[in-house]
């Protein structure tokens, strides 16, 4: 068993499917490069591998993210296709919080209150500019 799989079993991040993750990402949002469309473009024209999660919390699914080729969070291709690959916005739950098992530097601030383990000051380079109306 990879650790992983492990990190996932501990944080009560399940294995899910597509459709789960198509109806949480219409249920909470999330980044244009986690979009379900942007996905299911790259699933049928594209030979990557996606691996999707979900998160439940009494009964009911309250995030869900995908793994792409057993290496990112969301589809990273911005050379290649005109997706933003700044910040990586998951779907979840406003209220939820939670440990995501997954390692990335992309994570949004947006997920500043949500996700328990990430790290915001320490060792990150970058900033985004959010924009509101």
């Amino acid at each position: 068993m990879k650790i992983q799989h492990i990190k996932r079993i501990i944080t009560h991040w399940e294995t899910s499917s597509f459709s789960t993750y198509r109806d949480t990402f219409e249920q909470y949002g999330g980044s244009v490069n986690m979009h379900p469309d942007v996905v299911e473009y790259f699933m049928k024209h594209h030979n990557w591998k996606f691996s999707f999660f979900h998160y439940k919390k009494y009964g009911e699914i309250k995030g869900a993210y995908f793994v792409c080729n057993n290496q990112n969070i969301g589809i990273l291709m911005r050379r290649t296709f005109p997706l933003s690959s700044d910040e990586v916005l998951i779907p979840l739950d406003p209220e939820l919080r939670c440990f995501l098992p997954e390692r990335t530097n992309k994570l949004s601030v947006y997920h500043r209150s949500q996700i328990i383990n990430a790290t915001w000051h320490l060792a990150r380079k970058k900033q985004n500019c959010l924009i509101k109306d």
